[in-house]
């Protein structure tokens, strides 16, 4: 399973035309940096868990069929370290739904 690869640092699912929402289980590699989704057919919301990536500093879920607000705790990874989270294409007013192109 994708999600038990503790060391994966880059998550580039571009341009492949999934369906489904994204797993929970997203929030326990450990590692990862880098989280591309975008030109999917993803639906539902971002796990909250994406909140607790430490590491991470891009996420990018554009051209997808999600909805809905951007869980506080992955908006709130752009303020850690002076933003270390520092590419996130998604909007985070709570109450606001995501960006989409």
């Amino acid at each position: 399973e994708l999600y038990n690869t503790p060391f994966l640092l880059q998550l580039d699912l571009n341009d492949n035309f999934f369906t489904g929402t994204v797993a929970t289980e997203i929030g326990s590699v450990q590692f990862l940096q880098f989280v591309q989704l975008e030109a999917n057919q993803f639906i539902g919301t971002v796990p909250s868990e994406v909140g607790s990536l430490q590491s991470l500093q891009v996420f990018e879920a554009f051209t997808n069929q999600m909805s809905g607000s951007m869980p506080q705790e992955v908006c709130d990874r752009r303020d850690i370290n002076g933003g270390f989270l520092f590419r996130l294409t998604v909007d985070c007013d709570v109450g606001e739904t995501f960006f989409v192109e």
